[in-house]
């Protein structure tokens, strides 16, 4: 486990092991994000959020798994577009695409049309897919 050290490789062939094992890492991420934003999308469907302190899932999100509102909001509405975006899912869950891709590219994305974004998401910065949101959704 990453105990904060660095550590000097001593040979170089070390090096492929070590990216193919983040990689698995990011695969198994994307994996587990998808579950994630899967079980959110049923929590909210079913109500499961509601108590007496809490006001809406994204609510109940921010405050059970300790990230901001804005976090918590997008999670929400992306748990909301992917049930209807598999493409964009199996990116997520292959690791095609990183959470933070995705959660942008379901602001904007559709049945028609999420097949070429994820070709073009590969290749641009989450804040582009960000920039491209925001002017899609004014």
């Amino acid at each position: 486990m990453f105990d904060g050290a660095t550590t000097v490789l001593e040979r170089e062939e070390e090096v492929p092991a070590l990216v193919a094992r983040a990689d698995r890492a990011h695969r198994a991420v994307g994996r587990a994000q998808l579950e994630l934003l899967g079980a959110i999308g049923q929590v909210d469907r079913a109500g499961a959020w509601g108590g007496d302190e809490v006001h809406s899932c994204a609510h109940w999100v921010q405050l059970r798994y300790g990230v901001s509102a804005w976090k918590a909001q997008r999670w929400v509405a992306a748990a909301r577009e992917l049930e209807v975006l598999p493409v964009v899912s199996e990116a997520l869950g292959t690791g095609e695409l990183g959470v933070d891709k995705v959660v942008e590219l379901t602001r904007f994305a559709s049945p028609r049309t999420e097949g070429g974004l994820v070709g073009w998401a590969q290749r641009v910065s989450s804040g582009a897919i960000r920039h491209r949101a925001d002017l899609e959704v004014r």
